[in-house]
């Protein structure tokens, strides 16, 4: 009798152990995340009351085992060109600086390592949060 409670509490355990690690087909790292992306947002009117318009790209590619990306916002009075590496969370992806780009037109300096910005997958979508604001992007 004591034998067959020990293999029965050996099929549950097995059972489980294998249930538990099962579900790896909706981690993010099946999903492949380069490519490029874009948002496109109207900001108002600016001086003279033209209307001010931003185009937000970022671009991922593989590099080796894991991505880099740039991260390129164009618009009015704006022209912002940054470099990044990127790391993969169990939610998505996470760009962090790591040089400015060489047609940027600010050169703020920025902190090495410090978080840009985030992109996730919800619903087949793409979103990123940036500075607390949630962009919808369109994969081209």
């Amino acid at each position: 009798m004591k034998k067959i409670g020990f293999y029965l509490v050996g099929v549950l355990f097995t059972t489980l152990l294998f249930s538990c690690g099962s579900g790896s087909s909706n981690s993010n790292s099946d999903f492949d995340w380069s490519g490029v992306y874009k948002y496109e947002e109207e900001a108002g009117p600016g001086m003279g009351g033209e209307p001010r318009f931003y185009e937000y790209t970022i671009s991922i590619q593989k590099d080796g085992e894991g991505y880099t990306a740039n991260y390129d916002i164009d618009g009015y009075q704006t022209m912002s060109r940054l470099v990044c590496g990127v790391t993969e969370t169990s939610e998505g992806i996470e760009l962090y600086f790591v040089e400015l780009g060489e047609d940027d037109m600010f050169m703020e300096p920025r902190e090495e390592n410090s978080l840009i910005l985030t992109m996730k997958q919800k619903e087949g979508n793409i979103f990123v949060v940036n500075d607390g604001m949630e962009m919808e992007f369109t994969k081209q």
